[in-house]
């Protein structure tokens, strides 16, 4: 029997046994212990591995964990805080960058935060390494100053560009790689007819620094071995970095905007550091591994399809941002979001948004929400409590909860309970439903 199963067999005394449960799993996750699918009888030991290092249940359940990461999702520092001010570590050198930031400088830590080292650089660097059966490299480009500018291919070959205008420039290297091709001076990254790289050319790239000179992006998808990037452009357009399946980590100050499928099935993508993105579009991180997702604390909408199949995504916290829909199966399959933190003016859920997240005990929703999708929260197997504050219920589908455990209750507003129950569809589920008042009664 698994902890989970032997859990939902304990539910008369549901709200002591989430209180004891979370204050666990806090500490469990803070040692980095593994609890998914553990068998009943290794939770003593789980207990004993968290004692034996020194952590007792209660000493972090008032403290927040705060941790930096660099560039390339390296932990650098990880800290516990009671509100105060964190201590940041030294911020690394890399060569080619220069560092700007910290994601997070608050003063005061109110939540487990992540943090992360943001750079800049004035050139574009591409990391290349190219092979003994493929030595020649293409770039296709556009300077845009009238000044032009300058690519030195790493061997020593430099090639100057006196005035503005489209290049396209085959070297060719004499031995196998690698080499960093720095592109220096204003221009565009490819132009609108071809990538800055041809497609055979794409599995050569190992890493990207785009620097401050490219003010205009065009796509570089499918690029099979970069495994990192950083670029502090401020919108990256439809399937920019589309399916780069061995990139790692991402950084960018400067971004506010991603479009469709912009990062879309980069299958391995685990951090992003992205202090300022805003505004998102279809599937920009579907199928990614993102464990990070700090993207954005007050995002400006959460489209159809957003973060489906983010498997690794934990936490969702937007209370103070203020978009006021979430998209059709926006999180559906994230399997491990635990924690869902809705803005205050949220009215519509769209279908199957949350289908199959499988961490999640509690959910509040404001009462503005006026309308929920079918299957938006279907298959959510931990769920066991859900509270709505709308006085008047809003629109839901047949399965909107359709698959949870049969110990979910759905809590509404005392004097709205009839309205409930008898609303369409809202009555067929009327025996999962209670007053507000009795809930921790």
């Amino acid at each position: 029997m698994s902890i989970a199963t032997d859990v939902t067999a304990l539910q008369q005394n549901q709200e002591t046994i989430k209180t004891i449960a979370g204050r666990i799993a806090t500490a469990i996750q803070n040692q980095g212990v593994a609890t998914a699918n553990q068998p009943l009888s290794n939770f003593p030991a789980l207990i004993g591995q968290i004692a034996g290092s020194g952590t007792n249940v209660g000493e972090t359940s008032n403290k927040f964990r705060v941790r930096y990461f660099d560039f390339d999702g390296t932990l650098l520092s990880q800290q516990y805080t009671a509100g105060t001010a964190p201590t940041p570590p030294v911020a690394p050198t890399h060569q080619y960058l220069t560092f700007s930031q910290w994601t997070n400088t608050a003063s005061t830590i109110t939540k487990d935060t992540d943090i992360g080292a943001v750079y800049t650089t004035p050139n574009t660097y591409l990391f290349v390494n190219p092979l003994s059966t493929n030595l020649d490299v293409q770039l296709t480009f556009n300077f845009t100053a009238s000044t032009g500018g300058s690519i030195d291919w790493g061997d020593g070959v430099i090639n100057n560009v006196p005035t503005a205008g489209n290049i396209s420039l085959t070297h060719p290297y004499l031995n196998p790689g690698p080499y960093v091709i720095t592109i220096t001076g204003a221009a565009t990254f490819g132009t609108t007819t071809a990538s800055i790289l041809p497609a055979t050319d794409l599995a050569l790239l190992t890493g990207l620094y785009i620097g401050d000179n490219m003010n205009t992006l065009y796509a570089l998808a499918t690029c099979p071995n970069a495994r990192f990037l950083v670029c502090n452009a401020q919108y990256f357009p439809p399937s920019m970095f589309g399916s780069w399946s061995s990139l790692v980590a991402f950084t960018s100050v400067n971004l506010v905007q991603v479009d469709n499928l912009s990062f879309g099935n980069c299958l391995v993508l685990r951090h992003c550091i992205t202090p300022n993105l805003r505004t998102f579009n279809t599937s920009s991180f579907v199928s990614c591994a993102i464990c990070t997702p700090e993207v954005s604390n007050q995002p400006t909408n959460v489209p159809d399809t957003v973060y489906q199949g983010v498997a690794n995504i934990t936490k969702w916290d937007t209370a103070g941002a203020t978009y006021t829909a979430i998209g059709a199966s926006s999180f559906s399959g994230c399997f491990n979001l635990s924690v869902f933190n809705p803005p205050p003016n949220l009215t519509t859920i769209g279908a199957s948004a949350f289908f199959q997240v499988r961490s999640i005990p509690e959910i509040t929703l404001p009462s503005t929400v006026s309308s929920i999708g079918n299957s938006a929260f279907s298959s959510m197997f931990t769920l066991l409590s859900f509270t709505i504050l709308a006085e008047t219920p809003p629109t839901i589908g047949a399965s909107t909860f359709a698959g949870n455990s049969r110990f979910l209750k759905i809590y509404v507003p005392d004097d709205a309970l009839g309205a409930y129950q008898a609303a369409t569809n809202w009555n067929a589920i009327a025996h999962l439903i209670y007053p507000l008042s009795s809930k921790g009664a």
